[in-house]
């Protein structure tokens, strides 16, 4: 069971490329959701990021086994918040998504 306050479920999505269809879309949180959530990248990850997607030839990064790692704290005066973290495999060049499926 999905608990709505939490998840958003697409239940149309679109179409993603002329082979592959996209079957389902879910957002976690996001900005309407109620809550402080915070998502924090430095200038060196994302330099990283920007370095690794342009040596791919879709100009993208992938990560695999990817996920959320979200950490609630409290300050002192009793007001809470999330940050939240991707985590997951090295980042690496995303290759094309006809070459992906092909070594399978």
């Amino acid at each position: 069971m999905i608990n709505k306050d939490l998840i958003d479920v697409n239940t149309s999505p679109l179409q993603v490329s002329a082979e592959h269809n996209c079957i389902k879309t879910v957002t976690v949180a996001g900005p309407n959701k109620e809550g402080d959530r915070r998502f924090y990248l430095d200038a060196k990850t994302l330099q990283e990021l920007l370095d690794i997607a342009k040596s791919s030839i879709v100009q993208r990064v992938q990560i695999d086994r990817a996920g959320v790692q979200v950490k609630l704290f409290q300050r002192k005066d009793g007001h809470t918040y999330e940050v939240w973290k991707i985590v997951g495999l090295q980042p690496k060049p995303e290759s094309t998504m006809d070459g992906l499926f092909a070594k399978q």
